[in-house]
């Protein structure tokens, strides 16, 4: 059996695939300046999606929103909840949407140019509800 790992656009875009891999803009090489992309994974009807980060670097702010960070929401669009903002070198946690949909947002300023991140996902039959890993 092969195994294929779909890598998906760099800067945003809809993720129909039940699993692939996102990444910021020239992983692993610093990501660029004033950058605004977004991405909506779509999973199957009844579906939920884990969303796993295996490398985090982004500029460092007491308030992730002041400088480069992701954003992720439970849902289709930024009017859906908002999960979590998450800047700095702490790798986010490993979490399972409550819908079919899931919606990350990067954006970056003009000030640091860092690594980036890599993260994967899946999608899979699952219970009701946000799980926290």
């Amino acid at each position: 059996m092969s195994v294929v790992i779909i890598i998906f656009p760099a800067c945003g875009g809809d993720l129909m695939s039940p699993y692939g891999i996102l990444r910021s803009t020239n992983y692993p090489k610093p990501y660029p300046k004033d950058l605004r992309c977004a991405w909506t994974i779509v999973a199957p009807r009844g579906h939920k999606i884990s969303l796993i980060f295996q490398d985090f670097a982004l500029e460092n702010n007491v308030r992730c929103s002041d400088g480069d960070f992701v954003a992720v929401y439970d849902g289709k669009s930024l009017a859906s909840k908002k999960v979590g903002e998450y800047c700095g070198s702490t790798i986010p946690p490993t979490f399972t949407s409550s819908t079919d949909k899931l919606h990350i947002t990067f954006r970056t300023n003009r000030i640091a140019e860092l690594r980036g991140f890599i993260a994967s996902y899946n999608s899979s039959m699952g219970k009701e509800g946000l799980a926290w890993d």
